[in-house]
């Protein structure tokens, strides 16, 4: 029978099961027959992507899921890295989709796709295709490692034994390792970013001349294990040695630049942040960590996470830094950053993470998917070139949303710590709309523009690899993953790899009996010497950078410090934590300017507010203040010159932002050079946001001018809360001691005492903030 009969056969087989489970599954229940039923949904989506990459795009490396024909390499243009990076006509679909198959528990299925790869791709790779060697490593050398452990390790579903696979993955891995170290061999150690398969390096120079810190540092990850199961290290050790540099390239404030040059150090861009030409590198040293047990590399995560914290980190999101000053430069949020919850999870950061989700969830809920490149702060739009179709908006400057996989990656991880329902309901929307929005006749189509809702007439291998992969894992509590391969870690590519007792032993005996340098080559032996000595004698210098994307609105940031969360908000097992927060529609208001839905995406109902969630899990009776009818404004409280007396919190932070609620009372503290302000978008009432007045923002004059207000005992009936400093929550009982003899302007205009009554209260337009005191 053929693979497509086979795969044809499981689809068949799952709409009978979806349909003999949907009579026992009550929408939004979440009991165990209504997460299979969704599970099998999933099943059958990626039974059709996967079919029609079959048929229509293979032995090429994507299929156009509109057009229904290959998507190819541009083999007469070598340089149109936009789409020749990921397509070295080497059946890049089907490489990452062996692991998926693997998740799926589809043996027939897992054995045909690699037996089917076997035959059509060369085993020596002899490819005249330039490709990236970032992308390369993690689709195809880790699609590869990944279906080699499945199929050896006789824990799991698709384990095959020696007489249906010799291990021709792992020799297919070696030799396409060796074409990637190639990239190493710059003087400083540090890879090039492209490598043609056939001619190495012997390409136009412009494509090698940058690399970023996410493509240097990440391969450590696949080629660390490649050494473990080949007894070879010099793939660590080459990895290993280009990860180390790329760290040392960190600022004095141990912030990472994301792109370099490989040949001399050069420092071409010095923000730094959590999304594109970044990410992977903190991954890497978390994931790392935990997959080869290395303490060093959880020491880089633990120095880089206190960096981030301390200089990018607001409440919802990170922001794009400098590296050298330490404030925001770059006022806008990139898709990749949705991977970052997934990571803060874990290592057990979970109320970072649960805040950073859920301003993914408005994204999504806004645009109908993350686009490539949101602004959370108002700008002029990009007239230039602008065209009918796919033009650029003052909130997205890079409007598609190609089926990425990092949110639902996120809510995977969240689920899997929480067990929130929160995170199941985000993933039925997400399931709902692959089946009615993204479903293409050949596969699943993204959005071009999430302006115009424009399709897009692609479906990268990702889509199959990891987007579809961790949504049937999220509602797939019997995995074997989750029951009995406990010591697994996804890549980044979402490949599950895992290091077992016999490997790590085998692994550790070779390292004591040879030191680890008797099968390292000569080569590179000779080069990484060299590196290590140019590295002690050079510093990395940097390019000049752009005034234009340097410190977008002056923002001064101070260090952060750790905190503990306390006990979760949950009183109920029909409770959530993310809908009892009471913050939980902050983010409408505060980025009410820029978080506005397309006209295509009309009456979306926002992830959060989905009526059958809200009706089974949120008490939604007991919490109507929740829903927003707040309105919210923010100013400066204080002077730059005396924000280090200013507040104490038994921390130190400089500076106040103010948020109004007419329900739930509630404060935000960071600093801002700019004031803005929000009108609801709802209100108990249904009134329209036009028929709710907007906020009136207020400066430094209207805080300090004592004279407005007339100390009093009773205040107004509205008051404020501060809930938040420096994106350190306050608890119910900490109170913020300001210095007020600090807090003035310093001009004759407006300068004097903060307002207070008799309590000691700082008064904002005479309403009493509840826990700030002036002493």
């Amino acid at each position: 029978m053929s693979m497509k009969c086979i795969s044809l056969w499981y689809s068949i087989l799952a709409l009978f099961v979806r349909v003999a489970l949907s009579f026992n599954a009550e929408p939004y229940s979440f009991t165990k027959s209504e997460l299979s039923l969704y599970k099998e949904q999933v099943r059958e989506l990626f039974y059709h992507g996967y079919n029609s990459y079959l048929e229509y795009g293979y032995p090429f490396d994507e299929v156009h899921p509109i057009e229904c024909v290959p998507r190819k390499r541009k083999f007469n243009d070598p340089d149109d890295i936009n789409t020749n990076d990921v397509l070295g006509n080497f059946t890049t679909t089907l490489v990452d989709t062996f692991s998926t198959l693997a998740v799926l528990g589809d043996k027939k299925g897992f054995a045909d796709a690699i037996h089917l790869f076997h035959g059509t791709v060369p085993e020596s790779f002899d490819l005249d295709s330039t490709v990236q060697v970032f992308e390369t490593t993690i689709r195809l050398l880790g699609g590869m490692m990944s279906a080699h452990i499945y199929a050896t390790d006789p824990r799991t579903r698709v384990y095959l034994g020696e007489k249906e696979y010799d291990g021709f993955l792992l020799r297919r891995c070696v030799v396409l390792g060796d074409k990637l170290l190639q990239a190493y061999l710059s003087p400083t150690g540090l890879p090039v970013p492209r490598i043609n398969l056939r001619y190495g390096t012997q390409i136009n120079p412009k494509l090698i001349e940058e690399n970023n810190a996410a493509a240097t540092a990440s391969p450590l990850f696949e080629f660390r294990l490649l050494s473990m199961l080949t007894l070879n290290d010099t793939y660590r050790e080459v990895a290993e040695f280009a990860f180390n540099r790329t760290w040392e390239l960190r600022s004095d404030l141990n912030l990472i630049p994301m792109s370099f040059s490989p040949y001399t150090n050069t420092i071409y861009d010095e923000i730094t942040g959590i999304g594109a030409s970044i990410d992977s590198f903190y991954e890497t040293a978390l994931k790392g960590s935990i997959l080869f047990d290395d303490p060093w590399l959880y020491s880089v995560w633990e120095t880089a996470i206190h960096a981030l914290n301390a200089y990018s980190k607001s409440d919802w999101f990170y922001s794009n830094t400098g590296t050298t000053h330490g404030t925001a430069a770059l006022p806008w949020v990139d898709a990749l950053s949705a991977f970052f919850p997934g990571l803060l999870t874990l290592d057990g950061r979970l109320e970072d993470a649960r805040k950073k989700h859920l301003l993914f969830s408005k994204l999504w809920s806004t645009y109908g998917g993350i686009p490539e490149r949101w602004n959370f702060v108002r700008i002029s739009p990009d007239t230039k070139g602008n065209k009918q179709g796919n033009r650029f908006s003052e909130s997205v400057d890079l409007e598609w949303y190609p089926l990425r996989p990092e949110f639902i990656e996120s809510t995977y991880y969240l689920y899997r710590a929480t067990k929130d329902v929160y995170y199941l309901n985000v993933g039925v929307r997400i399931l709902h709309d692959l089946q009615h929005r993204f479903k293409a006749r050949c596969g699943f189509a993204g959005i071009q523009n999430v302006i115009t809702g424009e399709a897009q007439d692609r479906m990268e291998s990702f889509v199959l690899g990891e987007t579809l992969k961790y949504l049937f894992l999220l509602f797939d509590e019997d995995n074997e993953l989750h029951t009995k391969l406990w010591e697994h870690v996804f890549s980044t590519e979402a490949h599950p790899l895992w290091v077992n007792t016999d490997l790590r032993s085998r692994y550790l005996t070779y390292r004591k009996t040879t030191d680890g340098d008797r099968d390292v080559s000569e080569t590179f032996k000779f080069h990484l010497q060299q590196a290590t000595d140019m590295a002690k004698r050079t510093r990395p210098h940097r390019r000049p950078i752009d005034s234009a994307v340097t410190n977008f609105h002056g923002q001064c940031v101070a260090p952060q410090m750790a905190y503990s969360t306390g006990p979760p908000n949950r009183t109920g097992f029909q409770d959530s934590d993310v809908l009892s927060d009471p913050r939980l529609f902050e983010i409408d208001f505060r980025y009410a300017l820029t978080l506005k839905n397309p006209a295509w995406n009309k009456g979306y109902v926002p992830l959060e507010m989905t009526p059958e969630l809200q009706t089974h899990w949120s008490l939604y009776n007991t919490k109507k203040c929740s829903i927003p009818t707040t309105r919210a404004f923010e100013g400066t409280i204080g002077s730059r010159d005396h924000d280090s007396r200013l507040i104490s919190v038994h921390r130190w932070t400089p500076t106040v932002l103010i948020y109004r609620f007419h329900c739930i009372y509630g404060m935000k503290i960071s600093f801002v050079d700019e004031l803005w302000e929000w009108d609801s978008r709802w209100n108990s009432e249904g009134n329209s946001p036009s028929s709710v007045p907007s906020p009136v923002p207020f400066d430094l004059y209207d805080v300090l001018n004592h004279k407005s207000c007339a100390p009093k005992d009773n205040g107004p009936v509205h008051s404020y809360t501060a809930k938040a400093i420096d994106g350190i929550d306050l608890g119910d009982n900490d109170y913020v001691v300001v210095n007020k003899t600090t807090l003035f302007i310093g001009n004759s205009k407006s300068e004097g005492y903060a307002s207070y009554n008799r309590k000691s209260q700082l008064l904002v337009n005479c309403i009493p903030i509840t826990n700030i005191y002036l002493m």
